[in-house]
This record gives C-alpha cells, structure tokens and sequence, in this order.
C-alpha cells in the first residue's frame, strides 16, 4: 500500500511493466498460430491501454554477454532473456517480434542503446529523454 500511496505523488516510476509483450513475442516466435485467441486478447488488452512513456532499451551483443556472465555468478537460475543469449538468433527473432509490438502499441516508444553503461547512466538516459533533471547519486 506504501508503495501505491508514494507512486501517486509526484514521482517518476520505472519498472518493466511491458515484460508481457516479450513473453507474447516468444509465443509468437516459437509456437505460431498456437495460442492465436489468447496473444489476440492480451495484444487487443494492450492496445487498450492508456498511452505512457515507453522505453526500449537495447544492447550490443557482447554487453548482453557480459552482463549474463555477471548474472550468473549471484544467480542459480537463468531467466528466458538469459537463455537466449546462447541463441542469437532465437535471441534476434524474439527480440525483433518484442521491439515491433512495443513500438506499434506504444508509438512515441524512445529506444535506449545501453551499451557500455551503468544502471545509474540508463536511468539518466531515461530522465533525459523524459526531459527531467536527473538526480544527484552517489559515485
């Protein structure tokens, strides 16, 4: 509840929430015509949606690498988007199918390149495009 009553302030939010539209992009890619009725109903859902600020942050391939072996190291278990990165292709074929739907649904989406960056300079990168200041942090 603490969090709902401090996100209605005035405050900025970031937070995967289009996660969604990966997992249908997967669907997509690996089971056509499949699920049909159900990814027609959560894109038509999507579609419904209030316009937001939307972001795609993309990566270089040997970044993606590098952060999965990171990853790795802290974490027993891989996530989807980390077992894809042994899998270009499926990894480019998804990720592809994931751009176009978040840029068809959510047309203003601003794409971030966070090659070579910090979760600190993507966040900054985000605030710009948002035309807000960002914030001081600790180095």
């Amino acid at each position: 509840q603490s969090d709902i009553a401090e996100s209605r302030q005035n405050t900025l939010t970031l937070q995967d929430s289009l996660r969604f539209l990966k997992f249908v992009a997967r669907i997509l890619h690996e089971e056509p015509g499949r699920f049909r009725s159900e990814t027609d109903a959560i894109l038509a859902a999507a579609r419904s949606i209030r316009p937001l600020a939307s972001f795609y942050l993309t990566a270089s391939r040997a970044d993606r690498l590098a952060r999965f072996q990171q990853r790795a190291t802290v974490r027993a278990s891989m996530s989807t988007s980390d077992r894809l990165v042994h899998d270009w292709k499926k990894f480019d074929a998804i990720d592809s199918l994931y751009r176009d739907l978040v840029q068809e649904i959510f047309p203003s989406t601003c794409t971030v390149d966070s090659s070579s960056l910090s979760p600190i300079e993507i966040v900054e990168q985000i605030l710009m495009a948002l035309g807000r200041p960002s914030s001081p942090h600790p180095t």
